[in-house]
């Protein structure tokens, strides 16, 4: 399996990795679509990703759905519901919290997160750091702009592994796939499967109206969800 290097639309390269580094080890970098930080990505990254809009994120906040009341698609409201959503995956982890815009266990970062909005449709992602090789935290720089309680602190000392609470990844999907089936607009009549990144690539960029992104090869294994809720 490779090793890549994920990065948000707006981030800049020479801020945010070791450049030297990443072209000495053929370090292959791809930018997202999405905004959000850099991320060194292996077969122990899990990505998790929501595809909804207005209607979704008042079906699954049942305050707004009792009021009436209409649900703004800001990265506020997604952080908020996503937290809540994550809570029950990590119930018996008393200190699983949202800080800022990371998932931690106590004050270490164990899940990024990213979006992208068009209007009152959304996508929205996160990265959970299930394991990682300390060694490739060498191709990224401790980036000038940061949450204010990483307190400048280098990646090891800043990350945790989840696995180090959760030993089994199947454990840990199996907990997601769960909470995901419990949303109001699961529907069971439709499929939920593992796809391979070719084809989340050809959903993307259908669902982002046929725009042209640029396409990379990955020689990399992913577990993704494709969720059949109705929108």
């Amino acid at each position: 399996v490779s090793t890549q290097s994920t990065g948000g639309l707006f981030g800049k390269e020479e801020q945010l990795l070791e450049i030297d580094q990443v072209k000495k080890d053929h370090i292959e970098v791809i930018k997202r679509f999405s905004g959000g930080g850099t991320v060194v990505v292996d077969e122990n990254t899990f990505f998790v990703s929501f595809v909804g809009n207005a209607a979704f994120l008042k079906a699954v906040n049942s305050h707004e759905e009792q009021t009436g009341s209409t649900v703004s698609v800001v990265p506020t409201t997604l952080m908020k519901w996503t937290s809540t959503f994550y809570e029950k995956v990590f119930y018996d982890q008393s200190d699983f919290l949202l800080k800022e815009n990371d998932y931690v266990f106590g004050e270490r970062k164990i899940a990024g997160n990213a979006q992208y909005i068009a209007r009152d449709r959304f996508v929205h992602h996160t990265s959970f750091v299930f394991d990682y090789n300390p060694l490739n935290m060498k191709y990224l720089s401790i980036p000038k702009k940061q949450p204010q309680y990483r307190q400048n602190r280098d990646h090891n000392t800043f990350l945790l592994k989840i696995k180090e609470r959760i030993p089994q990844r199947d454990l840990l999907l199996y907990r997601i796939e769960n909470e995901i089936r419990n949303l109001p607009q699961y529907n069971p009549k439709l499929e939920v499967k593992d796809i391979d990144l070719s084809e989340v690539l050809r959903l993307r960029d259908d669902y982002l109206n046929h725009q042209q992104y640029e396409r990379q090869d990955m020689a990399i294994r992913t577990h993704s969800f494709f969720l059949p809720l109705n929108t």
